[in-house]
């Protein structure tokens, strides 16, 4: 088994290891995706709802 070229020799020895990473970055991308789209409907609440200067201060657009 290997990840990003590099050899991973225990993963296919202690089986317990592989599912319990691999649970954990399922879960962990689901996380960062979760507050990903949470940050971006926070910008356009800002913008479209709230009418102030944050999201032009993101975006690099200053006062």
């Amino acid at each position: 088994m290997s990840a990003f070229g590099l050899i991973i020799p225990a993963q296919d020895r202690v089986e317990w290891i592989a599912n319990a990473a691999g649970a954990v970055h399922q879960f962990a991308a689901w996380v960062l995706i979760g507050l990903l789209i949470v940050h971006v409907l926070a910008a356009l609440r800002h913008y479209f709802i709230d009418r102030d200067t944050t999201f032009r201060h993101m975006v690099g657009r200053g006062i």
